[in-house]
C-alpha cells in the first residue's frame, strides 16, 4: 500500500473506532444506583472491568518498621508484602496522643509522579491531617515511587493474565484497608480515602468495593470513561479496563458510595480533563445520592480554580469535608515545615522480590511469553476482521497507532474474559 493508501485507511479505522464507542454509550441503559438489583449489577460491572476478585486479594503482612518522631507526630515507614513475594511501603502518620485507637484515618491515595507517596504534594496532605486530629496513611501504589523499578507504566501482564492493573492496586489497597480495621491503629467507624489523579481512579472504584470506608474524596478524575478512552494517545497500563464502555460509567461507581458521604471536585485550569464532563457525570451521581435518601450534605461536588496537580485549596476543601463527618478539627492553613526528601525514606527490597507481571502471573496460574504487547490481546479490528498493521500509520506523532487502537479495542471488549491464556 502506498503512504496515501495507509493514511486513508487510517481515518477510516479511527472513523469506525469512534462510530463503536457512540454505538456503546448508546445502548447502555440508565441504571438505578438508589435500587438494590441495579446496585448489583453495577457492582458485578465494576468487578468485571478491573477482574477484581475476593480469592485474589492478599493478606498484608508488615515485614519491617522505620520510626521518624517529629514535632507532635510520628512517622512509620512500614514494609509490606502483599501477595507472596511482592513487596511495598507505605507512611503511617499518627499524632502524639495517648489513643490513636480512637482517631480517625485517612488514606492518601497517590497519582503519578516520579517519587509516588513521597511527592511533596501528598506528604503535605499527609501533615495537614495529622495536624487536624487524625492519622494519614500515603499508600503506594503498585510500581510508582519507591516501588517503580517492579512495573507500572508499560506493565502488561495483569491483562495478559486475565486481570488488569488498576484491578491488582485496588484489590491491593482493599487488603490495606481491611488489615487497618483488624489492627487497632484507629477508630475503624471512621476510616476514609482521599486522592487524586491516578488516586482518585482508585478512589473512585474503592467507593464501590470497599464498604469500611466512611467517607471517601475523589478529585482529578471523576468524569467519563468515554472522554478518557477516545484520547489518541498512550495509556498508562492502570488506565486499561477492558470492557468498560458497554458496562460502566463513573457516576455509576462513585454512587455505590451513598449514603456514605463522598466528595468529588474537578480544576477549572485542569487541562487533561474539561470541567463539562465533570458536571455531566457529578449531576447523575448527586440524583443518584438525593433518590437514595442519604443524608443531606453527604455528597457534595465542586469545580475549584486550581490545575490537574493538588493545590493548598484542593487540600483544604478535602479536610474541611472530612471534618464535617469525622469527630477532628481541619486546619485552615498549611503549614509546608516537615515535608522530607523522597531520598531520605527509600525502601531497601529483597532481590527476589517479584515485579508486577511476575506477581500476575503467579497469582492467576499464567505462564507469560518473553514478548506481547497489548495489541495481542486486544486485537484491534476494523470492518469487523481483524486489523493487519501493515495497511495504517505506524505513528501519527502520538506514538503508536496500533496501540491506540488496542487500547480503543480493550475499552469495547465485550467477551467475558480475556487475556493471552
Amino acid at each position: 500500500m502506498t503512504d496515501s493508501e495507509k493514511l486513508m485507511r487510517t481515518l477510516e479505522v479511527f472513523d469506525e473506532y469512534e462510530r463503536r464507542f457512540a454505538s456503546a454509550r448508546a445502548a447502555r441503559v440508565l441504571r438505578r444506583p438508589w435500587l438494590e438489583p441495579d446496585r448489583e449489577d453495577i457492582l458485578r460491572s465494576v468487578r468485571s472491568i478491573l477482574g477484581f476478585s475476593e480469592e485474589l486479594i492478599p493478606r498484608i503482612t508488615i515485614k519491617g518498621e522505620r520510626i521518624t518522631r517529629c514535632p507532635g507526630y510520628t512517622i512509620r515507614e512500614l514494609t509490606f508484602t502483599s501477595w507472596e513475594r511482592f513487596w511495598g511501603e507505605m507512611s503511617l502518620y499518627t499524632p502524639d496522643t495517648a489513643n490513636p485507637e480512637k482517631l480517625p484515618l485517612i488514606l492518601v491515595c497517590p497519582g503519578h509522579g516520579a517519587d509516588g507517596r513521597l511527592y511533596a504534594g501528598y506528604q503535605q496532605m499527609a501533615l495537614n491531617i495529622v495536624r487536624s486530629g487524625a492519622s494519614a496513611l500515603l499508600i503506594e501504589n503498585i510500581g510508582q515511587g519507591c516501588r517503580k523499578d517492579f512495573g507500572h507504566w508499560q506493565s502488561l501482564g495483569p491483562l495478559a493474565c486475565g486481570i488488569s492493573l488498576q484491578g491488582m492496586i485496588v484489590m491491593e489497597t482493599v487488603a490495606v484497608i481491611r488489615r487497618v480495621c483488624q489492627s487497632g491503629v484507629c477508630d475503624p467507624r471512621y476510616i476514609g480515602a482521599c486522592g487524586n489523579s491516578g488516586g482518585g481512579t482508585l478512589t473512585t472504584f474503592l467507593a464501590a468495593l470497599s464498604p469500611e470506608l466512611g467517607a471517601v474524596a475523589s478529585t482529578g478524575y471523576p468524569s467519563e470513561f468515554g472522554y478518557i478512552f477516545a484520547k489518541e494517545r498512550g495509556h498508562c497500563a492502570c488506565n486499561l479496563l477492558p470492557g468498560v464502555l458497554p458496562k460502566l460509567e463513573m457516576w455509576e461507581s462513585l454512587a455505590l458510595m451513598s449514603p456514605r458521604p463522598l466528595y468529588v471536585s474537578q480544576g477549572e485550569r485542569d487541562h487533561l480533563i474539561p470541567v463539562e464532563y465533570f458536571n455531566r457525570s457529578m449531576r447523575k451521581a448527586a440524583a443518584s445520592y438525593k433518590l437514595s435518601g442519604a443524608p443531606a450534605g453527604a455528597f457534595y461536588a465542586k469545580a475549584l480554580q486550581t490545575a490537574h496537580s493538588w493545590e493548598e485549596a484542593d487540600r483544604l476543601a478535602i479536610l474541611a469535608f472530612f471534618g464535617r463527618h469525622f469527630p477532628m478539627e481541619p486546619v485552615t492553613a498549611e503549614d509546608p515545615e516537615g515535608i522530607r526528601g523522597p531520598e531520605t525514606v527509600r525502601a531497601d527490597f529483597p532481590a527476589d522480590a517479584l515485579t508486577t507481571d511476575e506477581c500476575a502471573a503467579n497469582i492467576t496460574g499464567v505462564q507469560l511469553p518473553d514478548k506481547f504487547g497489548l495489541e495481542d490481546i486486544f486485537p484491534p479490528a476494523f470492518g469487523g476482521k481483524p486489523l493487519d498493521p501493515d495497511t495504517v500509520c505506524a505513528d501519527l506523532g502520538r506514538g503508536s497507532v496500533m496501540r491506540v487502537f488496542a487500547q480503543m479495542e480493550c475499552a469495547l471488549w465485550d467477551k467475558p474474559a480475556w487475556g493471552l491464556a
